[in-house]
């Protein structure tokens, strides 16, 4: 199903937002080429741009060294190695240039409360400040390369630093005593701290991981993006992640399960921020336009659906408006699931009526969770159950026979897992062939044999089989 984010309003900065932050009345963005804008929360007028300086290198588009909250703003100064602080209460007033660096800050936050703020260099430091006067308060212990990523808790107690040699540190700011360290596949580009047991992060290879601090290890890991992840935010509901892709696809992962709730295109190539202001979504991307979507577009027409229990229109609903599904009123579509709609599939399900068990349940399948517990309860029974009976004795033939009179079953997990396995053989066959066909012709054989039954399974593993000197040439 396409999924779909109403954009409401257009802006457009001189260069590329990097860090945004908001107040009462007011939003603060700055952007690559060091214009300070300030607009109003309400409507997005600009109410005031203002160039900080004109003797530094414009940064890139994805420069993480800037970082604001608040009216605290943090500005690296390209081409040199400073940074400095400055609150834009009034004006703006410069608090502090921090010292210690030997190189130039690759990326930097301030915490939440206002209190301090952290930066991370190319030549592998980490220093912690205060906002008072930009004096020095602690460092983390140096790494071989750039840090990547500097993420804090909620409750400002827990710093995660990462780095380009893979590695990934936990700090824990009041005790300065390091919690762990872990190595992962590739660089991590953005994390999220949940609580003081889990971190959600995403890589530059374009996997989603879910670390466990107190198992010390990753407990998901999942490929989802198809380049690298250059934002992120945390949805209203707090059970969701939103990640903003270079290619301009924006996902959205469940931070509890590494679950892609969902995926959407924008209009636009090169997202460098996610940011939320109230119910207004903002996308913005390296040509410095700033989309902004309406998180609560059809949120009021949801609720009264849901009040009739209209299941399958609420779903094309949150298909209407993707950050409805990270929403709180989400709650509503899940609680009906949980205490009404699943035990009345059950009950049919029992009764082995599949079709009228499978329409019920329909609205809520797009959700893998809940397809899953579909899946899990229809596996037992009928027609489904005989397939799977044929599938774990690889009898390919009859389980694809019996999925094509009954063409329910490849609505499945279990068909659509067969589906996967084939894929997968086919993939190796193709790659050993293509090494050497004299030598891998046996195992290859071996590999395909339980799909010979099946004619177009069986006809393209021939060709390949038979002909694989034509095939790869």
């Amino acid at each position: 199903k396409a999924m779909k984010l109403e954009y409401i309003k257009n802006l457009k900065l001189t260069g590329t937002a990097l860090a945004i932050s908001t107040d009462e009345n007011t939003i603060a963005i700055l952007d690559s080429a060091y214009v300070l804008y300030k607009l109003n929360k309400k409507d997005f007028k600009m109410l005031s741009n203002k160039k900080i300086t004109t003797k530094h290198k414009k940064h890139h588009h994805f420069h993480k060294g800037y970082s604001s909250h608040g009216p605290l703003q943090l500005v690296t100064l390209g081409g040199t190695n400073s940074i400095v602080l400055l609150n834009i209460t009034q004006g703006i007033q410069k608090l502090g240039v921090p010292e210690w660096h030997e190189a130039p800050i690759e990326t930097s936050i301030i915490a939440s409360n206002d209190k301090f703020f952290v930066t991370g260099t190319q030549d592998g430091k980490v220093y912690i400040y205060d906002t008072v006067a930009a004096k020095l308060i602690d460092s983390l212990p140096q790494k071989p390369d750039y840090i990547s990523n500097l993420s804090l808790n909620e409750e400002n107690s827990l710093l995660v630093s990462s780095c380009f040699n893979f590695s990934t540190m936990v700090y824990n700011i009041e005790t300065s005593e390091i919690v762990c360290e872990f190595i992962t596949e590739d660089v991590i580009q953005e994390a999220l701290i949940m609580d003081s047991n889990t971190i959600f992060m995403v890589s530059r290879n374009g996997n989603a991981l879910l670390y466990d601090i107190g198992k010390n290890e990753i407990v998901y890991n999942e490929h989802y993006f198809d380049e690298w992840p250059s934002a992120i935010a945390l949805s209203l509901d707090k059970q969701a992640a939103i990640v903003g892709v270079r290619d301009g696809s924006l996902h959205f992962v469940d931070i509890r399960n590494n679950r892609l709730l969902g995926r959407v295109k924008t209009r636009n190539v090169g997202i460098s921020l996610v940011y939320y202001v109230d119910n207004r979504f903002l996308v913005a991307y390296a040509d410095g336009i700033i989309q902004i979507a309406d998180a609560d577009h059809k949120k009021e027409i949801f609720k009264e659906v849901m009040e009739k229990n209209d299941f399958t229109v609420a779903s094309s609903l949150l298909d209407e408006n993707i950050l409805l599904r990270v929403d709180p009123v989400m709650e509503l579509f899940n609680t009906a699931w949980r205490e009404d709609v699943l035990d009345a599939v059950t009950g049919l399900v029992q009764d082995n009526e599949i079709q009228q068990a499978s329409s019920m349940a329909e609205p809520f399948l797009f959700d893998l969770l809940k397809k899953e517990e579909f899946d899990t309860l229809v596996a037992g029974v009928g027609h489904l159950k005989t397939f799977n009976e044929h599938v774990e004795k690889k009898e390919y033939r009859d389980a694809y026979y019996l999925a094509a009179t009954y063409p329910e079953i490849c609505a499945f997990g279990s068909y659509i897992a067969l589906e996967a396995l084939w894929e997968k053989t086919f993939a190796a066959v193709k790659k050993l062939m293509e090494a050497n066909p004299a030598l891998n012709r046996k195992k290859c054989d071996a590999l395909l044999a339980p799909f010979f039954g099946v004619v177009e399974k069986k006809d393209k593993a021939m060709n390949i089989l038979v002909h694989s000197t034509a095939f790869f040439q």
